[in-house]
């Protein structure tokens, strides 16, 4: 049985960002932007549609502690991806 979630690097130890994508049900995230916004480390989100971006400091974040905010506020994970970005 496959994870559902692929973790994506380019072998590089010194990130700028990161990103991670998220597949939430719910259309209204009104909530879910203005809970991600106060997050340190939280560099942008971007709504779209089923497909939500948030860009993060991995440095001062996890993509675990995004994916427990994001439960905590009520919203329903399907399934998320993340990505690193060399700097």
């Amino acid at each position: 049985m496959l994870f559902p979630w692929v973790l994506l690097t380019n072998g590089c130890d010194n990130m700028a960002f990161s990103t991670i994508t998220l597949y939430i049900n719910e259309e209204d995230k009104t909530n879910l932007q203005q809970v991600l916004e106060q997050l340190e480390g939280i560099l942008q989100y971007q709504p779209n549609g089923g497909d939500d971006i948030v860009l993060y400091d991995p440095q001062r974040i996890s993509y675990d502690q995004i994916l427990e905010t994001v439960l905590q506020a009520s919203y329903h994970i399907s399934r998320f991806y993340v990505a690193g970005e060399e700097c």
